[in-house]
């Protein structure tokens, strides 16, 4: 479980680096949002 926790920490890490902001909830939430519409976007094409 350690593993996929620091997995995770990297995970946010990348996002908080690509993300201008400065808490990690709130650009998790940004990259969801960004996932969710990606999904959108591939499930209009499909």
């Amino acid at each position: 479980e350690r593993h996929n926790r620091d997995a995770l920490g990297q995970v946010f890490t990348m996002i908080e680096a690509m993300q201008p902001y400065p808490r990690t909830f709130a650009a998790f939430e940004a990259a969801r949002a960004h996932v969710q519409e990606a999904e959108h976007t591939l499930a209009r094409q499909g």
